[in-house]
């Protein structure tokens, strides 16, 4: 039989396990506890990163549609101004054309995507507006596929193309020059061009247009859109490829 001395050591014995294995439970539901809380502050961290992210890039993305809105205008009224005195009946047809542009602006305007076939509507009222004061010197061609008609695009992206063709390209030829306007689907990929008579410098100031239309892509498609502005032929070819 043990001795009292040796029933006591054990009796302490199995009371510091006793503790001690209280302590390791404690310690480790504590670590449980303050890993999840952790990991929850994190995420919902993460959370507001991220709605916050999403806020700044849809401010930033109405600042940049905000700044199209203003400079698409300016240049069709002085499409106009070049037209009331010198002649009267092509400045009312211009401003006729000018309230279809700003119908289709104001509409489409508030939306993120638009169909295809409503900016190449607005696109040709704008080139015709351009037509007027330009007359023979600008011709326009069109190379659409009628089966995109019903595609979504951002909204006036194909028409800062389109006038930054005319403002960099056709303008500085005394001849003028040609436009054309290409949609076309190859290999599950969308092209939308603009393809006018120039050339393409390294040190040519595109303008805030192509800077705007860059920034408003990588923002709203994430790297899923891309856009080239090249020269090839003799002529300068802007293009938006969406690789959905």
């Amino acid at each position: 039989m043990l001795d009292h001395e040796t029933t006591n050591i054990i009796d302490f014995l199995g009371v510091v396990i006793n503790v001690f294995a209280l302590l390791v439970l404690v310690l480790f539901w504590n670590a449980i506890y303050f890993t999840f809380h952790f990991f929850q502050k994190s995420r919902k961290q993460e959370l507001n990163n991220i709605t916050l992210e999403a806020s700044r890039n849809e401010i930033e993305l109405k600042t940049l549609r905000s700044q199209l809105n203003p400079h698409f205008l300016f240049n069709s009224l002085n499409s106009i101004r070049a037209l009331v005195e010198l002649d009267p009946s092509k400045a009312k047809v211009a401003i006729t054309t000018l309230s279809n542009l700003l119908r289709s602006s104001l509409i489409l305007g508030k939306e993120n995507l638009v169909h295809l076939e409503d900016e190449l509507r607005m696109v040709s009222d704008y080139l015709e507006l351009e037509k007027i004061r330009f007359e023979e010197r600008l011709i326009v061609k069109w190379d659409t596929d009628p089966s995109l008609s019903n595609f979504m695009v951002p909204p006036f992206v194909l028409q800062m193309l389109a006038e930054n063709a005319i403002k960099h390209g056709i303008s500085n030829y005394i001849g003028g020059g040609e436009i054309l306007i290409r949609s076309r689907k190859h290999d599950e990929r969308v092209f939308i061009s603009v393809i006018n008579t120039g050339k393409l410098q390294s040190h040519t100031d595109t303008g805030i247009g192509i800077e705007n239309t860059r920034r408003r892509l990588a923002l709203q498609f994430k790297g899923t859109v891309d856009f080239e502005l090249r020269e090839q032929e003799g002529k300068v070819v802007a293009e938006v490829i969406f690789n959905s």
